[in-house]
């Protein structure tokens, strides 16, 4: 699954059908949408250093704007930055999340 053995929690492409790799594939993994967790994001085959350790009783919001094409993460309501944004956009993965046409949250 992940690379490591923590929580990881994003967004996914909308799947219609279950297929073997992607189930046996951990959130962020290969192009299994995008995850923060263990202090990294990953995502489109990229892993790069993002955010605080999540601890037992954090509230994890996850903020996936489609018309800007970013995503946030925020925990106990603070922003933890940019996680995943466009080329130039300063994001810690730079990465096109416009190219999925429906997303849903998920964690693994």
């Amino acid at each position: 699954k992940t690379s490591g053995t923590g929580l990881f929690v994003g967004v996914v492409p909308q799947i219609t059908e279950p297929k073997e790799d992607i189930l046996d594939a951990g959130l962020g993994d290969g192009t299994l949408g995008f995850g923060w967790g263990e202090q990294m994001i990953k995502g489109g085959g990229q892993t790069n250093a993002y955010g605080p350790a999540l601890k037992t009783g954090d509230v994890i919001m996850v903020s996936l704007d489609l018309t800007n094409g970013t995503l946030r993460f925020f925990r106990n309501s603070v922003d933890i930055g940019l996680a995943v944004g466009p080329a130039g956009s300063g994001a810690a993965l730079e990465a096109d999340l416009l190219s999925w046409p429906t997303m849903c949250a998920a964690v693994s």
